[in-house]
């Protein structure tokens, strides 16, 4: 029995103008995810890999085509609850981490449940939870400043899981990492997609990570082939 759709990009168009000429980025995507999938994109630098996760996650919006979760057009939400459901239902995890560097690494693991408004001292205690399970529980009070690449990295992926939300984004999570930390953060995906059955798509330029994924997307002419 197959997995349920859990987001579905119809007809994905996306352009910019830039001085008097339309940039032509997505050109009509049509993309299915399933719960628990585990997808890779690769493709040269500049084909849209970047802009198409930001369309699925809502960052952007689509010059024309549409981004279905479970049944809701998401895009003809108004932007509150827009930015409440991308809050709960996508996780990003990016490959600057984009950690607030005045909060601790429990603070900043926690942030989606406290914007959500879960009570900080239960926010607190899953992201305690989760950072111990991806090796953090000795850098609970640890500022970004403090930490390693590699140990940020652990603290934006708690981040992006701790709402369990079906679908995360994942933008190069390793490019500026060295090759064994690499390693280590393929492996804590891989875990945190098993365990929660959270889905991850993947933007990656590391063949490892790439083949490390049930699904191997190619992006070419802003189009997405499989």
């Amino acid at each position: 029995m197959s997995e349920a759709v859990i987001c579905e990009a119809v007809g994905l168009v996306k352009h910019y103008d830039h001085q008097g000429k339309r940039l032509d980025i997505l050109r009509g995507v049509d993309l299915r995810l399933h719960r628990g999938d585990l997808c890779s994109v690769v493709g040269q630098s500049g084909v849209g890999k970047s802009t198409l996760l930001n369309v699925l996650g809502t960052l952007d919006r689509p010059s024309a085509g549409s981004v279905v979760f479970d049944g809701q057009r998401v895009f003809e939400l108004p932007e509150p609850e827009l930015a409440s459901f991308r809050n709960r239902r996508v996780g990003f995890i990016f490959q600057f981490h984009h950690l607030l560097p005045e909060l601790t690494a429990e603070e900043n693991a926690a942030m989606p449940l406290l914007i959500a408004g879960v009570r900080r001292g239960q926010a607190l205690d899953r992201s305690r939870a989760l950072l111990t399970e991806v090796g953090l529980g000795h850098r609970l009070k640890h500022r970004p400043g403090e930490l390693s690449g590699g140990e940020q990295q652990r603290v934006a992926i708690a981040r992006a899981v701790i709402t369990e939300p079906p679908l995360v984004l994942a933008d190069e999570p390793t490019g500026n990492l060295d090759v064994a930390t690499s390693e280590e953060i393929h492996e804590l995906i891989l875990k945190m997609n098993e365990r929660l059955h959270v889905a991850f798509v993947v933007v990656t330029h590391n063949p490892s990570l790439a083949q490390m994924m049930r699904r191997r997307l190619v992006m070419r002419d802003g189009k997405v082939y499989e």
